[in-house]
């Protein structure tokens, strides 16, 4: 062996076993834990990969609801270990993956430290040992491993593209071609992750900030940002931009359908997707949000963790900055804040043996954290999106540390002691979420050989929020999967008549209504919606994760009258409260409205079904217990009427009894009452100061049985 090969070796030898050490701990975990069955595995995680590998756009309508729409290569790796594997080999396959991150970690944290002698680099693998065992006790992180969540294995992407934007410009003479190369890979290994996971957006955002600092030159960190940035931008399209162009000739949005605000999707409503749970209650919730954290708190997250480092690692950088402060009062810049920031050496070394920081890496690195810190509150607030920043608090913690210790001229060994006794305590206290996990079986998921499995048919899923979507990869190849009550079901738009043409084709006429757990009170009202007899025949499927209620239903062939925007007696049947700010509904501007509903000769003199096509203004919320529309039939009672579930635009019909469709004029008056909504200037719809209610599109009418008794006339 030659000595530069020894050399060799000996550098890598503390991140080969780091490498090792992390994949075996991050396998043996997934392997005691069991088998991964958390929520959106089951909801969308394999069934996004599944449509996208075998072209599903034509038998399936929104069957993993909002998020089918998710970029679908980030779930095919593990969609296809699950796919073709015993379900702990996968398992272990994607532990192993995760566990690169560790090793990350700990290159990141062995970059920031510039040892000039033997002693002195292996004082700081054992530093870059103790900041990667930090990065491991992430509770988010650790509940990731072996599941199907993406944030752990996009990670990677991120610290390696850190790790280059890091590892350039180490001296005065960096400003060259590798250094720009590396800046410019390092934006597009970020710009991929965002592109895979739009979640990781805030990263792509943070790192080309991050590379302004730490140049000799302003033109240079110019230039730096500027690389980045395309980077990021390159990265995005390699990963992401057949996705979204995709999303745009589909849809009318590269984002669809989120910022449909923005970007007005006819097939979405125009507002923002956003989780009211998870959002900050006041700016100093950013401040005081990590120190909640060290004590459990979990507003940020559905299940309970405990996680003191980003606390720690706040204390510590406020106190890195006091020492900056006192020593430059002092005059003695060693690693001066002006030197750190770009101004000076930016290399950080000098002639001083021993341990020291690299303060233009520390800088950056502090720079990315907070940037990304402080979007992610502002955008998401929901723990799991925060990885990448809860790896990095290992390698940031020590490199502080270290900067500090150094500063105030102690030796570097008692930065050792420092952050070896902070390992034993964050490793102690962490406390990790399950997202759900079950013993190893044979199969991932196991469905019986019953309806709807057996035979080819056409299936119409009712429910807001069970993980149904990977029922369908074990569907028939012939069979038909459509979801209605997680994604707004436009009337008349493409996911409307794409669900009317998988009912009017299925398979060997065949239509089953499913809803789970008994979750079906709105089932029947669906059903009219969409044209189709009530559920009969109904029977349990017992699923691993949940109980289907599996009917029998089929197509309604009363006849129907229908009167829409635009027809002739539309203008005739609106009495006071309405008024026009388009062409494709007519809005009400008032809390009462009222229709004057002409009677088709056919349909007088018997019990009519009425269907209203209404749709509440952006910002109208329903109270908690409160129906959200009440409608009065020539001046009887108000019967309260729910909007269907999945359907913004459609009332649980109204009955209307034979008495009331007899009158000599052949009309019936209806009158909606609802609570004031917002303004179209509120909600960006347009520039108009009027408070809007409800907005009406068409109104249906078809022949009933009888009217139930609660249906006063």
């Amino acid at each position: 062996m030659t000595k530069q090969s020894k050399g060799w070796t000996q550098s890598a030898l503390p991140f080969l076993s780091v490498c090792a050490a992390a994949i075996l701990f991050a396998v043996a975990l997934a392997l005691f834990q069991g088998q991964d069955q958390n929520y959106d595995q089951g909801n969308y995680h394999i069934y996004d990969a599944f449509a996208f590998l075998n072209d599903r756009a034509n038998n399936d309508v929104t069957a993993a609801g909002i998020l089918t729409f998710q970029n679908p290569l980030v779930y095919v790796p593990p969609f296809l270990l699950i796919d073709r594997l015993s379900p702990a080999v996968a398992s272990a396959l994607i532990a192993g993956v995760q566990a690169l991150n560790i090793a990350l970690a700990f290159l990141i944290g062995r970059i920031l430290l510039v040892a000039q002698s033997a002693s002195s680099r292996r004082l700081a693998d054992l530093l870059s040992v103790f900041g990667a065992v930090i990065a491991a006790a992430a509770p988010m992180f650790l509940s990731e491993i072996g599941t199907t969540f993406a944030d752990s294995s996009t990670s990677l992407l991120c610290l390696l593209g850190l790790l280059l934007v890091l590892r350039a410009g180490h001296d005065r003479s960096s400003a060259n071609r590798i250094a720009w190369l590396l800046l410019l890979l390092g934006g597009l290994l970020v710009g991929s992750a965002a592109g895979l996971k739009l979640t990781n957006a805030t990263f792509a955002v943070a790192i080309p900030i991050a590379a302004l600092f730490g140049w000799h030159r302003f033109g240079d960190r110019l230039k730096a940002a500027i690389l980045v940035g395309v980077g990021v931008g390159l990265g995005y399209i390699l990963t992401g931009g057949y996705w979204s162009l995709k999303l745009y000739l589909d849809y009318g949005s590269p984002v669809f359908p989120f910022f449909n605000e923005i970007f007005k999707s006819p097939d979405f409503p125009l507002t923002d997707i956003r989780d009211a749970r998870w959002q900050i209650e006041s700016p100093l919730e950013i401040i005081t949000a990590p120190f909640g954290w060290a004590v459990g708190e979990q507003r940020s997250n559905e299940l309970y963790f405990r996680d003191m480092r980003f606390a720690v690692a706040i204390m510590v950088a406020v106190v890195w900055l006091v020492v900056i402060a006192w020593q430059r009062a002092r005059a003695r810049p060693q690693i001066a804040l002006s030197n750190a920031s770009g101004i000076g050496d930016p290399s950080g070394e000098t002639d001083r043996p021993g341990l020291r920081i690299a303060p233009d890496r520390l800088v950056r690195l502090i720079v990315f954290c907070a940037i990304a810190y402080f979007l992610w509150a502002k955008l998401f607030y929901i723990q799991r999106y925060l990885v990448v920043v809860e790896l990095l608090i290992g390698p940031l913690t020590l490199g502080l540390i270290v900067a500090i210790v150094t500063e105030i001229g102690l030796r570097a060994r008692y930065a050792a002691y420092g952050i070896g006794a902070l390992t034993l305590v964050v490793v102690a206290t962490a406390r990790f979420p399950d997202w759900g996990h079950v013993p190893f079986d044979e199969d991932w998921y196991a469905v019986p050989d019953t309806p709807p499995f057996e035979e080819p048919a056409a299936l119409i899923v009712f429910d807001r929020d069970a993980r149904l979507a990977w029922v369908a990869t074990k569907l028939p190849d012939a069979s038909t999967f459509s979801r209605v009550g997680n994604l707004p079901i436009i009337p008349g738009g493409q996911f409307d008549q794409a669900i009317r043409r998988n009912l009017n084709n299925a398979p060997n006429g065949r239509v089953f209504v499913v809803t789970v757990d008994g979750r079906n009170a709105d089932r029947d009202g669906g059903l009219r919606a969409f044209d189709l007899l009530p559920a009969s025949n109904c029977r349990e499927v017992h699923l691993e994760t949940d109980i289907l209620h599996v009917c029998e239903t089929g197509p309604d062939n009363r006849p129907s009258w229908t009167i829409a925007v635009g027809d002739p007696e539309f203008n005739d049947m609106l009495g006071e409260g309405w008024t026009w700010i388009d062409g494709h509904f007519i809005w009400s501007d008032s809390p009462l409205t009222k229709l004057s509903i002409p009677v088709p000769p056919e349909l007088r003199g018997r019990p009519v079904e009425l269907l209203l096509d209404l749709e509440r203004f952006q910002g109208l919320l329903t109270p908690e217990g409160e129906p959200d529309i009440r409608i009065v039939v020539d001046g009887g009672d108000p019967q309260d009427r729910n909007f269907i579930e999945g359907s913004p635009r459609r009332l649980q019909p109204v009955c209307l009894p034979a008495n009331v469709t007899d009158h000599a004029d052949g009309r019936v008056s209806v009158d909606i009452l609802a609570k004031p909504g917002k303004t179209p200037r509120e909600t960006g719809y347009g520039p108009d100061d009027r408070t809007l209610t409800v907005a009406l599109r068409s109104i249906t009418m078809k022949p009933a049985k009888d009217c139930p008794a609660e249906d006063p006339a």
